[in-house]
């Protein structure tokens, strides 16, 4: 994933890590998305990276898209796709990501 911009999708799940992690790492390139419109365009502490919805991601996709919902998962990532026409673009979901 190094160099590519990614979306994290329901970022409060993966909040407390990036918040531990954020000096190694550059948040540059990170952007955050909830379809929960009162979190639209608001800030976790500490974290200057926006929430914005799922139409922000669709007009400006980023190279990966980290779902991070367990149990909602495969059905935010089959709504992505089914807003998308010709989008070059990957979705990992939670389960893909700590499958092991």
């Amino acid at each position: 994933m190094k160099g590519e911009s990614v979306g994290i999708y329901v970022p409060a799940r993966a909040i407390n890590a990036l918040s531990i992690i954020r000096e190694e790492i550059d948040l540059k390139g990170i952007r955050f998305f909830d379809d929960n419109p009162a979190l639209r365009d608001t800030y976790f502490p500490g974290l200057n990276v926006p929430i914005e919805p799922a139409e922000r991601l669709m007009e400006k996709p980023t190279d990966r898209i980290l779902i991070m919902s367990r149990s909602f998962g495969k059905r935010i990532a089959k709504h992505i796709m089914s807003l998308t026409i010709d989008r070059q673009f990957t979705i990992t979901t939670w389960e893909e990501l700590f499958a092991g």
